[in-house]
């Protein structure tokens, strides 16, 4: 089996590849933590308008814990667990609430 158009570069070349791409990846690992943050704040806000009793669990509940203990670190998820109590009309509420576009 062969590979076509591969050729092998210097590890001065592939330093600068990296250099060049670094920088773009830690935006792009930033705008996902981010991204992350907002929704996870907007849904919080949006619970709370709604009267919905929630929780945070898992990485976001240790990371604010640790953030607590030492503040120095920063520590970034791409994603977010809650746990609320459901009934049909917290539920109701809950969507009223998060389709508005100013929850």
């Amino acid at each position: 089996m062969t590979v076509a158009n591969v050729r092998s570069i210097s590890a001065a070349e592939l330093d600068a590849a990296v250099a060049r791409h670094q920088h773009d990846l830690l935006d792009r690992m930033m705008n996902a933590v981010l991204k992350v943050r907002e929704r996870l704040e907007r849904t919080c806000r949006c619970l709370g308008q709604a009267g919905v009793p929630y929780a945070i669990i898992g990485g976001n509940a240790v990371a604010a814990w640790v953030s607590t203990v030492d503040p120095g670190v920063g520590v970034g998820l791409l994603d977010a667990t809650w746990l609320m109590k459901f009934s049909p009309i917290l539920a109701a509420r809950f969507k009223i609430v998060l389709d508005n576009p100013e929850g």
